[in-house]
């Protein structure tokens, strides 16, 4: 009996058992997250909204945090369930503005993750990532992107 609680296939299932009781798949989901809907082609689930402030061709766009804010508040209204939204560029331009994003992103809670994307330095072949201040981010979820 002791070798059977013993075999590879008994231990992977209780480590199985054990992350699915606890709710670790969730990062485990998200690793796979473009293996599933982007390569396999399947359509992004309806209730997640990805919110990319750039200009279509790469190039980020400067827009104030009181505007992000407004859109982050517009959007969390529509109920989805969850929002990735690019961390923004023009923090420190607007301290009102900044104090309106912190607000909108305390507002939308667990529902939202700030995306910090990178900038690819085609000299050198690196991403290179600008890291925004802490009292921007806080204890805020934070997703990162090449």
């Amino acid at each position: 009996m002791r070798g059977l609680f013993k075999s590879p296939l008994i231990v992977s299932l209780a480590v199985s058992l054990a992350c699915a009781a606890l709710m670790l798949t969730e990062a485990i989901d998200h690793v796979y997250w473009v293996q599933r809907y982007k390569i396999s082609q399947q359509a992004a689930p309806a209730d997640v909204a990805i919110v990319s402030l750039d200009s279509g061709g790469g190039d980020r766009v400067v827009g104030s945090t009181a505007r992000q804010a407004q859109l982050i508040d517009a959007i969390i209204r529509q109920n989805p369930k969850h929002v990735y939204i690019d961390v923004p560029l023009a923090e420190g331009a607007d301290v009102a503005g900044d104090a309106a994003f912190s607000r909108a992103v305390d507002r939308a809670g667990n529902r939202l993750t700030l995306v910090l994307r990178g900038t690819l330095d085609a000299a050198r072949d690196k991403v290179a990532f600008e890291q925004p201040s802490a009292r921007l981010l806080g204890n805020r979820k934070v997703a990162v992107s090449a």
